[in-house]
């Protein structure tokens, strides 16, 4: 294995960098060509204390974390049947639900009707009840068109609430988890700064949660180390708001950050990746993978943590991490003893 060059502390987290291989319920990850293309941390620790509330009555959840993906090609109907073999109770996306002019039936419906509240496409009934909930990318501005997604998707769906009084932006109850759902793109009439009405909508949202876990989601990644790098406009305060994770895309590879003591992940992987080649790391980063795969994020949400696990295709886990009330912890969730896996069948 290569040296392991170490960059800067980020809280309490290093940022060391290695050539990764898969966890132990994953396939061997091939090394590309990029010796530094996948890295990974090393029994690294949060200890910043999280805004959480506990409830022992809430049962665990499973979420599915797409992004970037809505290309209608083989690789988005290979990580669709990755994602229905967990037969996860929610979908969430990060953004770009569409590419090209095909149409959300043909590049989102096609392949996760089934999720779809108040559906009315070509591909089955749909779902009774909505568990598909995306966040707009700027290529649903360019490629499938505002008012098509406005139209397309209901959210957060029929007998849902949301605070925000739209659907561009808006927040959901799911289980244990409480999902704030933000539009990052500069058409954005409520604006992206810090001070926008957006923004402070979120701070009063995450400020008034109840819920075990507060996690923001959005497409335009604050911190990247590859091609867009990060959305400085995007870089509020969420730990400081409340907020436990932040999921975003854009960037297409997946990345996992320690920023102010809580853990961001980009996962861009959905259709193309864009592996590190000779971009700089961001000092934020502790885990870049970007080789040529596509996967998605499996959230675990219970009362006591989140159990995140990157899987990709074609190399199972690649990456896994568990949030609870003392922070972060990175390896394997197996090996934690962690709540939500300990209620698991």
């Amino acid at each position: 294995m290569p040296g392991v060059p170490r960059f800067p502390r980020v809280g309490a987290v290093a940022a060391l960098w290695v050539v990764a291989a898969a966890c132990s319920t994953g396939s061997p990850v091939t090394a590309s060509t990029e010796a530094s293309t996948t890295t990974s941390p090393q029994a690294a620790v949060t200890t910043t204390a999280l805004t959480t509330t506990t409830s022992t009555t809430i049962p665990p959840m499973t979420f599915a974390v797409i992004g970037d993906y809505g290309n209608g090609g083989p690789e988005e109907e290979a990580t669709s049947a990755m994602i229905h073999g967990w037969a996860p109770d929610d979908i969430i996306t990060v953004g770009d639900n569409a590419y090209g002019s095909a149409g959300y039936d043909a590049l989102v419906g096609a392949f996760y009707a089934d999720y779809i509240g108040a559906y009315a496409g070509e591909h089955g009934p749909g779902s009774t009840i909505n568990r598909f909930f995306p966040a707009l990318g700027n290529h649903d501005y360019t490629d499938g068109g505002l008012d098509q997604y406005l139209a397309y998707f209901t959210l957060p769906g029929d007998g849902m609430d949301s605070s925000s009084g739209n659907e561009r932006y808006y927040d959901v109850v799911l289980g244990p988890v409480h999902w704030f759902f933000v539009n990052s793109d500069a058409e954005e009439p409520d604006g992206i700064g810090v001070d926008s009405a957006q923004a402070e909508w979120l701070r009063a949202g995450l400020a008034a949660s109840t819920q075990p876990w507060q996690v923001v989601v959005f497409h335009h990644a604050p911190y990247g180390s590859t091609h867009h790098k990060g959305e400085t406009a995007m870089r509020w305060p969420f730990a400081a708001w409340g907020a436990d994770l932040v999921l975003t895309g854009h960037n297409h590879n997946y990345e996992r950050f320690a920023v102010d003591g809580i853990t961001y992940a980009t996962v861009g992987l959905g259709r193309g990746n864009k592996p590190l080649g000779g971009y700089p790391p961001d000092p934020h980063s502790v885990f870049f993978f970007g080789d040529a795969d596509t996967g998605a994020l499996r959230l675990t949400a219970c009362a006591d943590a989140l159990v995140g696990e990157f899987t990709t295709v074609g190399a199972g886990v690649i990456d896994s991490f568990e949030i609870g009330p003392e922070g972060t912890r990175i390896g394997s969730p197996r090996d934690h003893g962690s709540a939500c896996r300990q209620a698991e069948p």
